[in-house]
């Protein structure tokens, strides 16, 4: 099998990590938020998940509410 000469592409969690530090957690509140309620709302429980924890930065242990 050949190996792919396209560049890979960055997980959710490195795109985040790129955002300044004042907004990584926008995205989150802002995207994430909405976007998993409306996947619940649908009855898309696991996508509901997956989007939500996606969002969340890189961020230390403890730090925040949850």
């Amino acid at each position: 099998m050949k190996s792919s000469t396209r560049p890979r592409l960055l997980n959710l969690s490195q795109l985040l990590d790129r955002i300044p530090d004042p907004f990584k957690w926008s995205v989150h509140n802002l995207v994430g938020h909405p976007l998993s309620e409306v996947c619940y709302l649908v009855g898309l429980r696991r996508a509901a998940d997956w989007v939500h924890d996606a969002t969340i930065p890189t961020h230390e242990p403890g730090q925040g509410r949850g």
